[in-house]
């Protein structure tokens, strides 16, 4: 398998083009008299988006590829933090304009300076006669990159392949990575532990009388790659009862190409135990009618990825002969499979208990009948068997390489090593299927949950936010974007990426060690987690996301000083009792060095009391967390970040807010807690004063104090007339 990062950058590009076409870059060419530059430099970025989508799926197999879209990726980024640059300038000008009566709002007759402010030059600004040769200076990069790619590449864009739906080409990809073996009917119930309730309860559903009147129907079994769906299916398959109680049975390993033709012909060659030469799908389900007609079928289709209803139907249509009481269980790693066929129970297969992992650990790795159990052997297994967490497939694996292995010091290597180092392991290939069947955005926002440790509980609405912020969710319409980062994690959530915590709060979601282990995997250069007992030698220059699990030593901090292109920062703190010497050094300085910022989320350091005034340099900041800390003051210099989407304070108790908030005029979300009532509602009666009429794009406000005749406290209620984007409950 090959252990590289997934290089995806296609909704990155896609993101730059939507900015480039946004009103805010149009006006900033025609005030700066660069028009025709930025419309070149998205000409030839719609090539650039062509080139990468193909890149990214062919990667896997062409690794030179790689390197062709790393190098498109690191001109993307820098073109990205440009033209926020530009943006930035004309969310100023906007305001500056505001300010000043006597200048035309009409931008034609709008007076500029001569330059702007820039991040990325030694003067830190641009003239205006500069401003071109940057964006030519872009355009000419990506130009470059194109002519490397166009002699061997370019042509596979117009070919037969890319001809394909995109999912179709998902699937032609995963078919081709897929090394496991076809899934037979058989099991040695004694390789099997755990699964004995599961079982039962799905044999008693399929010879139950309950759903009788419908000729057949279907029960699906759902669960991560690896958690011992087929194997269960195949326990069911096989138990006397449904042996006896079912005239005919059929097993067929679907995987990923779900076709009428070919499953029809599989079924009828399970279910009659003859092989099948029709090449003439009515012929063929003719056949079948007249093999099913009349009898009690039981049919597993094992496996399977991707089917729609019409392809469904098209199968489903030669089973009505069937007689009354014929089931047919499917096994799927995506819930949405069960709703596509219509099943009437889906079983989600929960990982086997710990007792259970040992007893299959044992069973693999261990001959206990002649030599009995290496005390020393048994106490590495047993935390083998904990880092497995649950998964079958993993127990398996790590069970069947120590097969017989008395060196200690092997077994040591497979307890703290990573997955992906262990070779002969089966598990991460299974799980890494899963991932090459995600369109772009989707491997996009999975891989940053890296940077998160393991038994993270994510906040399902928190985690969306932090990819608006990153960009990964591009919308030009700000109403709908939280409900598209809703359908991104529910697609995951669909997919097995992610579990619910619990059935009480369905907000908290787990991931299982071994997708965290994937995530890490394919997002190993450019997002990286600081944690203590982690080796940091390997971090690559080129990351881009860094998180800090508690307070790093001094050394460890210094390193990231070199990091300077950095658009997340994310300080974990898992201690609410360090020393304030402890915490506020890393903080304070770092932000100085971190001009790229989208990210920052310092939450939870309750001794962090307040931000340095360089806060206001991060002009590319969207999310700022500053949950459950100590900060009491936020500083002036906050209100010039222009491009700040997320303000998170929930938890913190506020001296009093900027004169300026109003000039915050792209935020959209302010978090200080649900409750209106009591200091919470001082909060907000604070915030508002200061002037909400240009947060146009507003959507979180819980409390809005009118102000009253003759009373200085609260505010008019002209405040609220642009302010159309309010989604949740407004107390006024």
């Amino acid at each position: 398998m090959a252990t590289g990062e997934d290089v995806v950058i296609s909704p990155l590009v896609q993101a730059l083009l939507d900015k480039l076409c946004s009103n805010l870059l149009i006006d900033f060419g025609l005030n700066w008299g660069v028009e025709d530059e930025l419309r070149d430099l998205c000409k030839i970025l719609q090539l650039i988006y062509e080139i990468s989508c193909v890149a990214e799926e062919m990667q896997m197999k062409d690794t030179c590829l790689k390197i062709f879209l790393r190098e498109i990726r690191d001109v993307v980024y820098s073109a990205t933090y440009t033209m926020d640059e530009f943006i930035y300038e004309s969310h100023r000008q906007c305001l500056e304009d505001e300010s000043n009566l006597n200048i035309s709002r009409t931008g034609s007759g709008r007076k500029v300076r001569e330059y702007i402010n820039f991040s990325f030059n030694k003067q830190q600004i641009l003239h205006k006669y500069e401003i071109p040769s940057v964006i030519n200076d872009l355009k000419k990069k990506m130009a470059e990159i194109e002519e490397k790619i166009k002699p061997n590449y370019l042509n596979l864009i117009s070919s037969d392949k890319w001809e394909l739906d995109v999912k179709e080409r998902r699937l032609q990809t995963v078919s081709s990575l897929d090394k496991r073996q076809e899934s037979v009917s058989f099991v040695d119930e004694s390789d099997v532990f755990g699964r004995e309730e599961d079982a039962k309860e799905m044999i008693k559903i399929l010879l139950s009388d309950q759903y009788d009147n419908k000729k057949i129907y279907v029960i699906s079994i759902v669960g991560i790659g690896g958690i011992g769906k087929t194997t269960l299916a195949q326990l069911i398959y096989n138990h006397p009862n449904v042996v006896k109680h079912f005239q005919m049975r059929a097993w067929v390993c679907v995987s990923e190409d779900f076709n009428a033709f070919r499953l029809s012909r599989k079924i009828l060659e399970s279910a009659t135990r003859k092989e099948c030469n029709i090449s003439n799908l009515d012929l063929l389900q003719c056949e079948l009618r007249d093999a099913l007609r009349g009898k009690r079928l039981l049919l597993v289709l094992d496996d399977i990825w991707s089917v729609d209803h019409k392809t469904w139907n098209a199968l489903k249509v030669s089973f009505s002969v069937a007689d009354k009481g014929s089931r047919i269980i499917v096994t799927t790693r995506f819930k949405s499979i069960s709703s596509i066929t219509g099943a009437i129970k889906t079983l989600e297969l929960k990982l086997l208990p710990n007792k259970d992992c040992w007893e299959l650990f044992k069973k693999k790795a261990f001959d206990e009948e002649n030599f009995g159990i290496d005390p020393r052997l048994e106490e590495i297994g047993k935390r083998i068997v904990e880092k497995c967490k649950g998964l079958p497939l993993a127990i398996n694996t790590l069970g069947g390489l120590l097969c017989n292995e008395s060196d200690v010091k092997k077994w040591d290597l497979i307890l703290k090593g990573e997955m992906w180092e262990v070779e002969g392991d089966e598990t991460l290939p299974a799980l890494r299927l899963s991932y090459h069947y995600l369109p772009a955005h989707l491997k996009l926002c999975f891989a940053y949950c890296s940077l998160f440790p393991k038994d993270y509980r994510f906040d399902k609405k928190t985690l969306i936010l932090f990819w608006i912020a990153e960009g990964f969710i591009p919308s030009k319409q700000v109403d709908i974007i939280e409900d598209l980062g809703s359908k991104y994690f529910d697609e995951l959530l669909n997919r097995s990426f992610f579990q619910k915590y619990s059935d009480i709060d369905e907000s908290i979601f787990l991931m299982h060690d071994m997708m965290h282990d994937l995530a890490e995997l394919v997002s190993k250069d450019k997002y990286y987690r600081l944690e203590k007992g982690k080796s940091h030698n390997t971090i690559s220059e080129k990351v881009h996301c860094i998180s800090m699990v508690s307070f790093q030593p001094e050394p460890m901090e210094m390193e990231l000083y070199k990091y300077k292109d950095l658009s997340t920062f994310i300080l974990l703190q898992r201690s609410w009792f360090l020393k304030e010497e402890e915490v506020l050094h890393g903080p304070r300085h770092l932000i100085e060095q971190f001009g790229c910022l989208r990210v920052l989320d310092l939450s939870g350091i309750n001794s962090f009391n307040s931000l340095p005034d360089s806060i206001g340099n991060l002009k590319h900041l969207r999310l700022l967390n500053l949950n459950w800390t100590g900060i009491q003051v936020l500083p002036e210099s906050l209100c010039n970040l222009y491009n700040l989407q997320i303000l998170m304070l929930n938890g913190c108790v506020l001296d009093e807010f900027p004169e300026n908030m109003g000039n915050l005029i792209s935020l959209q979300h302010i978090e200080m807690g649900d409750n209106i009532w009591g200091e919470q509602c001082n909060m907000w009666n604070k915030f508002t004063q200061r002037g909400i009429r240009r947060l146009c794009f507003l959507k979180t406000l819980r409390f809005f104090n009118v102000r009253k005749k003759n009373d200085n406290d609260g505010s008019t209620i002209g405040e609220l007339k642009d302010l159309c984007h309010v989604r949740d409950d407004l107390h006024v």
